[in-house]
C-alpha cells in the first residue's frame, strides 16, 4: 500500500510527487505534464482541491487560488501574460469568472464589477487607460445595457488644479444612449430629453448656463422646431452643430479605444457670449450711446463668419496634437497655435507684432501671463481676439477697404475694415500652416521635446518693457546677439546673414520694401516665443550635424571690450522693479548690441584648427538641403543633434560663466580677491556699458 511521500509517474508522462494516503493521492504535491504544465498545491483524491498554483508549459497562463475537483472555483487570480499587467482577480465557477471581479486588459484598460459567464454583467466601472474617461453602471453580456453613467474627462495640463468634463447619465441599450438621458457638457449647459443612436431624438430640451431653456423637437442631432432670433443665436454659439456627438464606445467592440467615435461637439463658448470689448475705447472719445452700436455691429460681423471662424479654431487647436492620446477630441488652443494662426493668416504683415497683438488683447481679456507659450485661449476669446485686433488696426489706419468709408459713420467703418481682414486675411490664408514647428505632427513632436528649455533661453534674454504692462520682452537683435555669445555664427554655414533670412522667412517687416542693400534690415522688432523657437529649429536644420559643442571659448577682443567694472557702483538690494526682470538687466553687466554691420563681419568658428576640402565640401551638401523637403528621419536627427549637442550646452555654459562673472564682480566690488583665481576682468572678456 502507497503511503506518505512519494513520486507515482503515469504511462502518458504526467508525474505526481507529493503526499499519498492510503493509496490515494492526497495532501500537498506536484503535478507535471509533458508539456511543461506544472500545479502545486493541494490535492484530494487525485484532483487540484484547495488552494494551488497551475501555469502552463505552452504559454504564459498562470492561475492561483482556489480550487474544487480539478477546476478553477472559488477566488482566485488568472494571469494572461508574464508582465502582471494582464489579468482577472475574483470569483470563479467551474473555470469562468462569475460574480464579483476587477479586470486589467493588455491596452490598459481597467473593470471593476460583476461577471456572469465570463462577461461583464450586472454593475460595474469600466476606466480607459489613458484616464480619458469612464462608465459607470449596468452592463449585459459585456455591453452597456440600462441605467449608467458615462463620463469624459477633459485631457488639462499636468500643472493644472481642476479637470472638466462632460458626462451623460440616462438610459443605454446595447452599447449606445438609447431612450431617456441627460447630457451635462462642461461649459455648464445641459440637454435633457430623448436619445436613439447616441443622438438627440425626440423631445428634449437645453438648458444654458445663463438658465435660458429651450425645448424643442430633435431628429437624429438636429433640432425641427423653429427657435425665435435671439434662441437661434444663443444655440449656434453654445453649440454650432446643435449635436453631442461626444465619444462613446461602439455596439460592436466596446473596449476597443480606438473605435470611439469623435466629438464634433467643443462647448467652449459661454452661453452668454458677447464681446468683452469696453476696454478698446478708451483709446477713443467714443460716446456711450456709439460704443454699443459698435459692440452690435463688430458681434453682427463675427456672428456671419462664426461657422468658418469655429472651423479655424479646430484646425489650429490640434496642431501639434497627438490624436491617439486625446479620446474625448476635445482641444484648447493654445497662444502658441494662435501666434501660429496670425502668422499665417499675415496679421503681422499691417506692421504690428505678435507682442503688441498680446498686449491688444491683454487689455480686454486680462491674464496672468500675456505672452505665455501654452496660456489657453477658449473659442469665446479667439473671437473676442480677432474683433480687438481688428478694431485696433482700424483705429491705427492700417486696412486698405476697396471702397471709401470716410463718409460713413464709425460703426460702419469699423465693421468694413473687419469684414476686410476677416475676408482678406483670416479666411484667406489661415488653414496654410507655415513655419517650422507645426507643418507636420511628428515632425512637432520631435521639435516640442526641447520647448521648455528653450522658454526658459528665451527669458533670461527678454528685458523688462519700459511702458506698461512692463512685460518681458525680447528684439529680433536679441537673438542674433544671444547665437554671437553661443559662439554659433560662423563663416560657413550659420552666418549672420542667413540668421537675418531665417528671421525674415515669417515677418516681413525686417526687409523695407523696396530696399535693395542687404544690410538695411530692422532688428528692433519684437519677437515673441514661437518666432524664436521656429527661428531655432530653421537654425538647426542648417547646422552641419558633424559637429559638437566642447567648451565657451574666449570672444573675440571688441572696441570697449576690455573696460574696467572698477567704477561699477556696488551691490544693493534689488527693488521690487529689479526682482521682476529674469534677464541681463539686473546686477549683471549690461551687454551692448552693435549695429548690423559689425555682425555680418564674419569670423570663422574655429579658425586655429584647419579644415580638409572634403569635409568642406560634405559640410556644404548638408546645410543646401531645403527644409521642406527633409525626411522626418533626417529632420529629427538635425533637431536632437542641434539642441543636444551644440545649442543647449552653449546656453549652459553661457550661464556659468554669467554666474562666475557675477560672483567675481561682487568680490571685486567689495575689495576681495577672488580665491586662487585672477581678477574675473582679466579671466573673461565680454562687451559691457
Amino acid at each position: 500500500m502507497m503511503h506518505g511521500q512519494g513520486r507515482y509517474e503515469w504511462a502518458d508522462g504526467v508525474i505526481y510527487t507529493g503526499s499519498i494516503v492510503n493509496n490515494q493521492i492526497e495532501g500537498v504535491g506536484t503535478y507535471q505534464w509533458p508539456d511543461g504544465s506544472e500545479y502545486q498545491g493541494d490535492v484530494f483524491r487525485g484532483r487540484r482541491h484547495g488552494t494551488g498554483i497551475f501555469r502552463h508549459g505552452r504559454s504564459s497562463f498562470t492561475y492561483e487560488g482556489r480550487w474544487h475537483m480539478g477546476n478553477m472555483h472559488g477566488k482566485g487570480t488568472l494571469q494572461f501574460d508574464r508582465t502582471g499587467e494582464n489579468y482577472y482577480t475574483g470569483d470563479f465557477i467551474t473555470n469562468i469568472p462569475f460574480g464579483k471581479g476587477r479586470r486589467q486588459y493588455a491596452s490598459g484598460n481597467f473593470y471593476k464589477g460583476m461577471w456572469v459567464n465570463g462577461k461583464r454583467h450586472g454593475y460595474g466601472v469600466f476606466s480607459w487607460n489613458n484616464g480619458s474617461g469612464e462608465y459607470i453602471g449596468q452592463w449585459e453580456n459585456g455591453i452597456q445595457q440600462g441605467h449608467g453613467m458615462h463620463i469624459w474627462y477633459l485631457i488639462r495640463d499636468e500643472e493644472s488644479h481642476y479637470a472638466l468634463r462632460n458626462y451623460y447619465e440616462g438610459n443605454f441599450v446595447n452599447g449606445r444612449r438609447n431612450g431617456f438621458g441627460t447630457f451635462y457638457y462642461s461649459s455648464g449647459t445641459k440637454y435633457i430629453g430623448g436619445w436613439r443612436e447616441d443622438q438627440k431624438h425626440g423631445k428634449g430640451k437645453v438648458i444654458l448656463r445663463n438658465g435660458t431653456t429651450i425645448e424643442a423637437d430633435f431628429s437624429y442631432d438636429r433640432i425641427l422646431t423653429p427657435l425665435t432670433d435671439d434662441m437661434t443665436s444663443m444655440l449656434l454659439i453654445e453649440l454650432p452643430e446643435i449635436a453631442s456627438k461626444t465619444p462613446m464606445p461602439s455596439a460592436s467592440n466596446t473596449l476597443d479605444p480606438m473605435n470611439i467615435k469623435r466629438s464634433e461637439s467643443r462647448n467652449t463658448i459661454g452661453p452668454s457670449f458677447k464681446l468683452q470689448f469696453n476696454s478698446v475705447f478708451d483709446e477713443t472719445s467714443t460716446m456711450e450711446d456709439e460704443r454699443k452700436i459698435i459692440t452690435e455691429q463688430v458681434f453682427h460681423v463675427l456672428f456671419r463668419h462664426l461657422p468658418k471662424l469655429n472651423q479655424i479654431y479646430r484646425l489650429y487647436a490640434r496642431l501639434g496634437v497627438d490624436m491617439q492620446a486625446n479620446v474625448d477630441n476635445t482641444f484648447l488652443m493654445t497662444r502658441n497655435q494662435f501666434w501660429r494662426f496670425i502668422l499665417d493668416c499675415n496679421l503681422h504683415s499691417y506692421g504690428e507684432t505678435l507682442m503688441e497683438y498680446d498686449r491688444m488683447i491683454a487689455e480686454c481679456l486680462p491674464t496672468e501671463n500675456i505672452h505665455g507659450p501654452d496660456e489657453g485661449i477658449l473659442v469665446r476669446e479667439f473671437l473676442n481676439a480677432i474683433a480687438i485686433i481688428c478694431f485696433h488696426l482700424h483705429r491705427l489706419k492700417k486696412v486698405e477697404n476697396d471702397i471709401p468709408i470716410d463718409k460713413l459713420p464709425t460703426s460702419l467703418q469699423i465693421a468694413t475694415s473687419m469684414e476686410t481682414v476677416i475676408e482678406k486675411n483670416i479666411l484667406q490664408h489661415a488653414g496654410t500652416i507655415r513655419g517650422n514647428l507645426f507643418t507636420e505632427p511628428q515632425k512637432y513632436l520631435q521639435a516640442s521635446q526641447y520647448k521648455d528649455q528653450c522658454y526658459q533661453i528665451y527669458l533670461l534674454f527678454c528685458t523688462k518693457n519700459k511702458k506698461k504692462p512692463y512685460d518681458m520682452t525680447m528684439q529680433k537683435r536679441d537673438f542674433l546677439l544671444m547665437l554671437k555669445h553661443f559662439q554659433l555664427i560662423d563663416q560657413a554655414n550659420l552666418t549672420a546673414s542667413r540668421v537675418i533670412s531665417i528671421l525674415a522667412e515669417d515677418d516681413p517687416n525686417i526687409r523695407p520694401s523696396g530696399t535693395t542693400n542687404t544690410s538695411d534690415v530692422r532688428l528692433d522688432i519684437e519677437m515673441c516665443f514661437l518666432e524664436f523657437f521656429e527661428a531655432l529649429i530653421a537654425c538647426a536644420l542648417i547646422y552641419p550635424s558633424n559637429k559638437a559643442y566642447n567648451n565657451y571659448g574666449r570672444p573675440p577682443k571688441t572696441a570697449g571690450s576690455e573696460h574696467s567694472l572698477g567704477s561699477q557702483p556696488s551691490i544693493g538690494s534689488p527693488s521690487i522693479h529689479d526682482q521682476y526682470q529674469e534677464s541681463r538687466v539686473s546686477e549683471l553687466p549690461t551687454i551692448v548690441v552693435r549695429e548690423v554691420s559689425d555682425f555680418i563681419q564674419e569670423t570663422p568658428d574655429d579658425p586655429d584648427k584647419s579644415r580638409s576640402l572634403t569635409s568642406r565640401e560634405h559640410e556644404g551638401q548638408t546645410s543646401n538641403l531645403e527644409p521642406s523637403i527633409l525626411s522626418l528621419s533626417t529632420y529629427a536627427t538635425k533637431v536632437h543633434g542641434f539642441f543636444q549637442t551644440i545649442f543647449l550646452p552653449a546656453a549652459i555654459s553661457y550661464r556659468n560663466i554669467r554666474e562666475q562673472i557675477r560672483v567675481d564682480q561682487e568680490k571685486t566690488w567689495q575689495g576681495l580677491k577672488p580665491t586662487n583665481e585672477p581678477a574675473w576682468s582679466q579671466k573673461y572678456t565680454v562687451l559691457i556699458e
